[in-house]
């Protein structure tokens, strides 16, 4: 009895522990093309977000374009929980607002502003929340909670290397605020919330470099890429971010078919977690016909559509997403989520 009761007592004094941040809220990156497209996005020269996935193509000659994005996904109704958690406004109403759910949420927002010239440009982003939870053992209410807060800077610059060759490198600049944790019902609320949801500051410095081969004259319009992405230097190590540079190698084609252009590509991506986290290949496509623009992509763990409507100065784009993830307790839950863009362009 006395072993019984020792062992219940360690069970509901256990303390929080962090965890790694689902990968689709560690990346740094949110936008239409990267949820309707999926790693696919970084194979086509598609206009859409304030800056490409893959710096390589910043290098081909265009008009200069101003761009801001407003977008959203799931439920906005989370942000004043995210808000709360990150800003230390937490108390107890919060914890039983979080545990009384008992089911898994999400919710993702990204402002973003950006000047896309040619062979170079710039895009700030002074918000970007993501919020994400998990339970199990609802008799013993545990949660994977991850709540994150980022503004950051980032610059590209590209140029023709000759022989059909363009190479771009992309600098990003993040600071984020965040909380990664895993704990019982019972450790927040014999602390109140207070200081028990105390978030992490972390700065991290990418250096992400994309090379394309892009052969003129050809109805079909073949490009082959490789490019680097996540592979930076952060102030302070964490868990919840491990470092896990992220290699691209891919090739599409685009053609006019009918009354638009059609576009269809592979994205093969690989890194240190892609045995427990990561499918490689990404298989992508999209059509264009007009103002409107139509976007698929697929692999084994995630699949997306999408679409955008460009009218002059107003873009709007909508995109649903079913992602296979990692739950915090190695246990694999899949996920629909729909994501809103509200887009202007100069």
């Amino acid at each position: 009895m006395r072993a019984s009761l020792i062992a219940l007592f360690l069970i509901f004094t256990a303390a929080a522990h962090a965890f790694e941040a689902p990968r689709s809220m560690a990346t740094g990156t949110s936008g239409l093309l990267t949820r309707a497209l999926g790693r696919m996005c970084h194979g086509f020269d598609l206009a859409s977000d304030t800056l490409p996935c893959n710096p390589a193509f910043i290098a081909f000659k265009r008009e200069g374009t101003l761009r801001a994005n407003l977008f959203f996904g799931n439920n906005v109704s989370y942000t004043k929980e995210a808000s709360d958690l990150l800003n230390e406004r937490a108390d107890e109403d919060t914890i039983r607002t979080l545990f009384g759910k008992q089911d898994r949420s999400e919710f993702e927002t990204n402002l973003e502003a950006g000047y896309w010239g040619e062979t170079w440009g710039v895009s700030v982003s002074p918000l970007r929340v993501n919020y994400g939870t998990t339970f199990r053992n609802p008799s013993l209410p545990e949660i994977s909670l991850f709540a994150s807060q980022e503004e950051s800077l980032r610059g590209q610059i590209g140029t023709y290397l000759g022989n059909d060759l363009f190479i771009g490198l992309q600098l990003r600049a993040l600071h984020r605020k965040f909380i990664a944790k895993q704990f019982f019902l019972t450790d927040a609320l014999a602390n109140e919330g207070t200081g028990f949801f105390e978030p992490e500051n972390q700065n991290v410095l990418y250096v992400e470099p994309g090379l394309l081969y892009a052969p003129e004259d050809s109805d079909w319009n073949p490009k082959a890429y490789m490019s680097l992405m996540n592979a930076g230097i952060a102030s302070r190590a964490s868990p919840a971010f491990p470092s896990r540079p992220q290699f691209h190698l891919g090739t599409s084609v685009a053609a006019d078919i009918g009354l638009g252009t059609w576009g269809l590509g592979v994205d093969v991506a690989w890194d240190n977690g892609m045995e427990t986290d990561l499918e490689p290949v990404t298989v992508g496509s999209y059509y264009e016909f007009g103002i409107l623009r139509l976007l698929a992509h697929v692999n084994e763990r995630s699949n997306g559509l999408g679409f955008q409507v460009s009218s002059g100065f107003f873009n709007l784009g909508l995109a649903s997403q079913s992602t296979t993830f990692n739950d915090g307790w190695g246990e694999k839950v899949t996920d629909r989520r729909l994501y809103l863009l509200l887009g202007a362009e100069i």
